[in-house]
């Protein structure tokens, strides 16, 4: 008897379908909605940066294939360098579609597909330098919780991995949580996928009580984290920066970082 294939998600396929009108100061939705939603789907909408009306709203579907978003931005101006997140998610995984609002132009549109978790395979043989080597692990004598250090290890192995937005894999390249939630999947332990969701889990934690291998969270004050790194002693942290750069360290005390901080989790299992 043959074994029948799962379904293909149905989320990858969804339209998000946009319009702007776009000025030198200001930027308004013209039109946004959603074709060939799921009935199932959670629909929650983001926003960062000038002019937002809300940091997270969830908006209900009733089951519609079609869902208009129009009327959450009505009246709304977002300034330039303001961030919109459509995310879409069933039992399947999420659909992440970004807005980057720029002067004078149409929103830079950026769509990812974020596949549910899946169940851990540890990597056979997969690089994990002893922590204090000369490749960036913590000082000596200042170890992490063992799953902590563990997932640090196994991330410090790939500094120097392109950022790819939507990356979680050594094949594909990291972003920020795909970077923290791969290096923990080595070490046993399921993260979710976003960065605001890996730091609303585990144990919180305030700066002075970090550990190796503890994740760092930023933010924008707002309550929304929207970056993640790890902690690898001596006030520094491993991470995946943004498009254009790699996996590498930078300090807590830089005041870009130590401003937007927001705080640590720590997973043990």
């Amino acid at each position: 008897m043959l074994a029948t294939a799962a379904p293909a998600p149905a989320l990858p396929a969804m339209k998000v379908n946009s319009g702007w009108v776009a000025s030198a100061r200001t930027t308004r939705v013209a039109a946004l909605s959603l074709s060939g939603v799921p009935a199932a789907a959670r629909v929650v909408l983001r926003c960062r940066g000038g002019g937002c009306p809300f940091t997270a709203k969830t908006v209900a579907t009733h089951g519609a294939a079609r869902v208009s978003l129009t009327r959450s931005f009505r009246h709304v101006a977002l300034r330039p360098a303001a961030r919109l997140d459509v995310r879409v998610s069933d039992s399947t995984g999420t659909l992440l579609v970004r807005f980057r609002v720029r002067r004078g132009k149409a929103p830079v549109k950026e769509r990812s597909w974020l596949g549910a978790p899946q169940p851990i395979v540890l990597v056979p043989g997969a690089p994990a330098p002893a922590p204090g080597s000369p490749s960036g692990g913590p000082p000596a004598g200042q170890l992490g919780s063992s799953k902590g250090q563990q997932a640090l290890d196994v991330a410090t192995a790939y500094v120097g991995t392109p950022f790819v937005w939507g990356g979680a894999s050594p094949a594909t390249g990291f972003d920020d949580a795909g970077l923290v939630q791969y290096a923990y999947a080595q070490a046993g332990i399921a993260l979710p996928r976003v960065a605001d969701d890996q730091c609303h889990a585990g144990a919180p934690l305030s700066r002075a009580d970090l550990l190796p291998g503890d994740v760092a969270c930023f933010g924008d004050g707002s309550g929304y984290v929207d970056h993640v790194g790890l902690y690898a002693g001596d006030d520094r942290f491993l991470h995946a920066p943004h498009t254009g750069s790699v996996v590498g360290y930078n300090a807590l005390s830089e005041p870009y970082y130590s401003a937007r901080f927001a705080g640590g989790r720590r997973f043990t299992g």
